[in-house]
């Protein structure tokens, strides 16, 4: 028989996920924390603890991320991990409110006589909470993934404040936000509770007002196209001339030829053939390409290693069917680009081929020049890759950033939103505009700011043109990377403290 409790626990944590992206409805999100929290300090031990938070985490990705299982659905042979996959892969994650609600309990039960540092005990409680989000995000390769900053995603002056103490920052602030609301609520102070709720988005507001960055001079027009080509046919030998007459209808439509675009940009493996072997394919491609405009596109590529070969997910830079520059996608999905545990589990990978895609060697930066001549650099990713907090690297100096993806995968579920709001943050962590270019959508131009400028929605085909002005990459969090989030935990923790010793003296002081 299912308990009750848990029951109502685990309906309390689906619930709370209507805050991710695409709902955002963060208030709910508030009303859910402050709800398990309350179950923690009411637990009768650990071994209840642990099973409130399993049943929480359990219920928030599960909903949160129930798209997982829908690139599972293109191949038939995969059916039968359907089950599992829903099943296992919110269970696994939810481990990490399972030890959220441990520790705090450890905690509470520790701290029963000091009561009285109530903004000390938010922050370790808070603490507690952002240290399991930012394992989870890191470990085993790592799942950045509806950050508890995405939920503001939904305006960009809400999350301006990235570009100081990036998404992990924005996250911790969130969180220690929630954790002061659950002790006023706790202890029926709700006048408190409406002051703190609404001072902190409406500040995260006027901030984002206050603190935008200013763009550089320096132009770029730049084309989108997204085909929205079914993944059931994407790589099916029979609609690859459809396919690729669709690419480079919409990559001339309307064109502007005594003002064309410098970049035409095409999704991930758009072209699903090893694009460095086909001669002809690449003229093909790009005839009627204005010849001083670039076309970068998603591709495979072939290397011969001795007696073997690998082979790659690429972006590829052309012109005048030329391949000026190829990146390789760094970060693999597993079961989609390889299989891990391939003496165990016999199967093919989700994409076409046994042959397990290889890793790239690095992160790295293209170089195109404009119509004047000028040089202009942009540094690429591919799919997931995007999702992951990165400070300047200091060997790059882009002025742009581009992301190519497939979120064909995920059919009409809210993934691909929740994708393209974690790419969102990379824009204004960065300081640096993002292109971001998908087959079946969402794709669009983000400045610097985070504010969309063109935009292509899910499960659309078509194209934007658009100019924009470039960035310079120069903020507090592309230099500092995760050394502004420690400067951050610093300040808050010397804050909390200065401000309960300042109301402990107050309150003796009117004692006496």
């Amino acid at each position: 028989m299912i308990n009750k409790k848990y029951l109502s626990i685990f309906l309390i944590g689906s619930f709370s996920a209507l805050a991710l992206p695409y709902f955002f409805f963060f208030p709910i999100l508030v009303i859910g924390l402050i709800l398990f929290i309350s179950e923690i300090k009411q637990s009768k031990d650990y071994k209840d603890s642990f099973k409130i938070g399993l049943a929480f985490g359990f219920g928030y990705f599960l909903v949160g991320m129930h798209w997982i299982v829908f690139p599972l659905m293109v191949d038939k042979n995969y059916y039968v991990f359907i089950p599992f996959a829903l099943f296992f892969f919110p269970l696994f994650l939810s481990f990490f409110y399972g030890g959220v609600a441990i520790i705090t309990s450890v905690y509470l039960e520790k701290i029963r006589k000091f009561n009285q540092y109530y903004f000390f005990n938010s922050f370790v409680i808070a603490l507690i909470f952002f240290f399991f989000e930012f394992v989870r995000s890191n470990i085993f390769g790592g799942f950045p993934w509806n950050l508890s900053s995405h939920v503001w995603g939904f305006n960009n002056n809400l999350v301006i404040i990235s570009k100081y103490i990036g998404s992990y920052g924005l996250s911790f602030l969130t969180i220690l936000w929630i954790v002061i609301l659950s002790n006023f609520f706790s202890k029926k102070n709700y006048r408190e509770f409406l002051i703190i709720f609404s001072i902190f988005p409406i500040s995260l507001y006027l901030f984002g007002n206050l603190f935008s960055d200013e763009h550089l001079k320096k132009k770029i027009k730049i084309r989108l196209v997204q085909p929205n080509i079914s993944q059931k046919i994407k790589w099916s030998k029979e609609h690859m001339q459809e396919n690729l007459m669709k690419l480079k209808k919409y990559s001339v439509k309307d064109l502007n030829t005594s003002n064309p675009p410098n970049i035409i940009v095409w999704p991930e493996v758009a072209i699903p053939f090893f694009l460095n072997k086909e001669e002809d394919l690449k003229k093909y491609i790009l005839a009627n390409i204005p010849l001083k405009t670039y076309l970068i596109t998603g591709a495979l590529r072939y290397e011969k290693v001795g007696n073997d070969y690998k082979i790659f997910n690429s972006l590829y830079l052309l012109k005048q069917n030329e391949i000026v520059a190829y990146y390789d996608k760094v970060r693999l999905v597993p079961f989609g680009e390889f299989m891990p545990f391939s003496g165990i589990l016999k199967l093919k990978k989700l994409t076409e081929g046994r042959k397990d895609f290889s890793s790239g060697t690095g992160r790295k930066e293209l170089f195109i020049k404009d119509f004047k001549e000028r040089i202009i650099s942009f540094e690429p990713s591919i799919c997931y890759e995007g999702i992951f907090p990165e400070k300047k690297l200091t060997f790059l100096n882009p002025n742009l950033l581009i992301n190519i993806t497939n979120d064909a995968w995920f059919g009409r579920t809210t993934g691909p939103k929740q994708h393209q709001i974690a790419n969102m943050f990379r824009a204004i962590e960065r300081g640096l505009p993002l292109v971001r270019v998908s087959n079946s959508g969402i794709s669009n131009i983000i400045d610097i700011n985070g504010k969309i400028m063109a935009n292509l929605p899910l499960n659309e085909e078509g194209y934007k043109e658009i100019e924009i002005r470039l960035g310079s990459g120069e903020t507090f969090y592309s230099k500092f990377g995760l050394y502004s989030l420690v400067y951050l935990i610093i300040f808050l923790f010397l804050f909390c403290l200065s401000l309960d010793i300042f109301l402990l003296k107050k309150k003796l002081k009117n004692f006496l």
